[in-house]
């Protein structure tokens, strides 16, 4: 059998404005940016040190539509962009309506990048 923390899906590039907050409080622990979008997951760069055994709530709005997943840290390193930015690999505990926005959501920006690709 496969290593479970390895991601399953295919993830699709995205540049979407974010924030991180406590799942149990809701307070803002700061703002990230996402830069690929899977169903189980996606990858985020912040100036936040994100900590791997602590859930966040990532929340981000986009065409219209508000999501809210709880996410863990997979894996970080530094980001592309600086040496105060982070990249972080995060994993979705998410319910059945969650999922389902993500799925349209994720659809979505399959179709956005074939087209920009054109026919193969």
């Amino acid at each position: 059998m496969g290593d479970p923390s390895r991601r399953q899906n295919e993830r699709f590039p995205c540049d979407i404005a974010a924030t991180l907050h406590t799942p149990s409080s809701g307070a803002e622990v700061g703002r990230a940016r996402l830069t690929d979008l899977a169903i189980e997951g996606a990858a985020v760069e912040t100036s936040v040190p994100l900590a791997r055994r602590i859930p966040y709530e990532l929340r981000w709005s986009w065409k219209g539509a508000d999501f809210r997943v709880v996410a863990r840290v997979a894996w970080d390193k530094p980001a592309r962009g600086g040496e105060s930015a982070h990249r972080f690999g995060l994993s979705f505990t998410t319910t059945s309506e969650q999922e389902t926005l993500l799925r349209q959501m994720i659809d979505a920006l399959r179709q956005q990048l074939w087209s920009h690709r054109g026919p193969r």
